[in-house]
């Protein structure tokens, strides 16, 4: 087992309550195998990450390590799983095994003034939640104009490529002539470059 994982179950209690509790991993120490013992209900080779952490985001029965306020509401998460996807939330976090209890407010930071596009709680936590599931759950069931430019932006901002892509494929569908205009501010100052060809196109052809 790695001298650095050995130095986070040390220091993180949470952690390693969960490996023993979850992962069923017993044997502990420096040259141990960092193997599953598989048990009733296993987590077996073909077992994804996304299946294996579902159900698991803001879940306080999952031993979450740390809290991301959004707003003044709090959302429960596990650094690992959270810093292994976001390179700017994980300089919070850095080392991993550093104890502190200490909530991140996401909030302070959000938003895009020149935009005028500020994302909802209900926007940080499904930020939040793709990091395990790899997948946006939308709350009314499709993407809605707001709820994908607060994304869009969001993820921009937290360097999460892959979530801008998502986000810019949902827009790429949204783009009419009420908010053509605003969907192109907000594609042209945060990297997403199809959806502004897009924005320019359906201008250029007068719709």
């Amino acid at each position: 087992m790695p001298q650095e994982l050995l130095r986070l179950l040390s220091q993180e209690p949470l952690v390693k309550r969960w490996f023993i509790d979850e992962l069923k991993v017993t044997d502990l120490h420096d040259g141990a195998p960092a193997v599953v013992q598989l048990r009733a209900n296993p987590v077996t080779a073909s077992t994804s990450v996304a299946q294996y952490l579902k159900g698991k985001f803001n879940n306080p029965e999952a031993y979450p390590d740390a809290v991301v306020l959004a707003g003044q509401q709090e959302i429960l998460v596990h650094k690992l799983v959270v810093a292994s996807a976001c390179p700017v939330l994980a300089k919070h976090w850095d080392p991993l095994w550093s104890a502190s209890s200490k909530p991140i407010a996401i909030d302070e930071s959000l938003g895009c003034e020149a935009c005028s596009v500020h994302p909802s709680h209900s926007t940080a936590a499904l930020f939040l939640e793709y990091f395990y599931t790899r997948s946006v759950t939308w709350a009314a069931g499709h993407a809605e104009l707001g709820a994908a430019l607060q994304l869009l932006v969001m993820a921009c901002m937290y360097g999460v490529q892959h979530l801008v892509c998502v986000a810019d494929l949902a827009l790429q569908k949204m783009p009419d002539t009420e908010n053509c205009c605003s969907v192109l501010t907000v594609a042209d100052h945060h990297q997403a470059g199809r959806l502004r060809e897009l924005c320019l196109h359906f201008i250029k052809q007068g719709h």
